[in-house]
């Protein structure tokens, strides 16, 4: 749905409940909050890890319907220059995917105490052939320091979901032009709006939102 959808059946749902109205300013306060949690949850909540469990519940990568659902903010292998061993995050950057080097080698991450070791071990150090990262808070630091370039693919932060609107006769009217639609795939939608109605105080599972939907597709809304 797009984002007037989304804000029509919000109030639709609303409405019905005779939980009052939403503006225009305060859902758009509350759908970039409700779409992160969605986008959250897909990449793998950390509370609902369970230790010892066969298919822990963390990650994106555990889910092909995840990964799926995420695929639109998935950006393809993009060339990132590596400086004095530093690169940098992109300025979009959320999750990382893979990093490789221009040659094609996986560069697979390690913890500060392992690359410590791996750096004063005679027998494998990190090499050309098998790279290490690892990560701080200002980006990815390749081993070894003579590789200048990577490819990294990555989740990127979703733009910000905005209904955009213009005052007429004191209504809001959507302005279709300004606005930006969610980015997650359509599969999630019910469930930002589901977000939004709890932010409003209004608590229902996703067959109830999608109930609601019908009811309004069948009244022409």
């Amino acid at each position: 749905m797009n984002i007037n959808q989304a804000i029509q059946l919000v109030r639709f749902i609303l409405n019905k409940d005779q939980n009052g109205n939403i503006t225009g300013d305060n859902f758009n306060l509350m759908a970039p909050v409700a779409q992160m949690s969605v986008l959250q949850d897909r990449l793998g909540n950390i509370k609902k890890y369970q230790p010892g469990s066969t298919v822990p519940n963390y990650g994106f990568s555990v889910s092909q319907k995840a990964r799926e659902e995420l695929m639109p903010l998935m950006v393809k292998p993009t060339t990132t220059a590596v400086a004095a061993g530093l690169a940098a995050y992109p300025a979009n950057y959320l999750y990382y995917n893979t990093l490789e080097t221009a040659a094609g080698k996986l560069i697979t991450e390690a913890t500060q105490d392992e690359i410590v070791e791996l750096n004063n071990s005679a027998i494998t150090p990190p090499s050309t052939m098998f790279p290490k990262f690892v990560m701080h808070s200002d980006g990815f630091y390749i081993y070894p320091t003579s590789i200048t370039s990577i490819k990294i693919s990555y989740i990127r932060k979703p733009e910000t979901p905005i209904w955009a609107y213009t005052i007429s006769n004191n209504e809001e009217v959507y302005d279709a032009g300004n606005s930006q639609d969610f980015e997650l795939n359509e599969t999630t939608h019910f469930e930002i709006v589901m977000q939004i109605l709890q932010m409003s105080g209004v608590n229902l599972n996703m067959l109830q939102v999608t109930q609601y939907a019908q009811a309004m597709e069948a009244q022409g809304k």
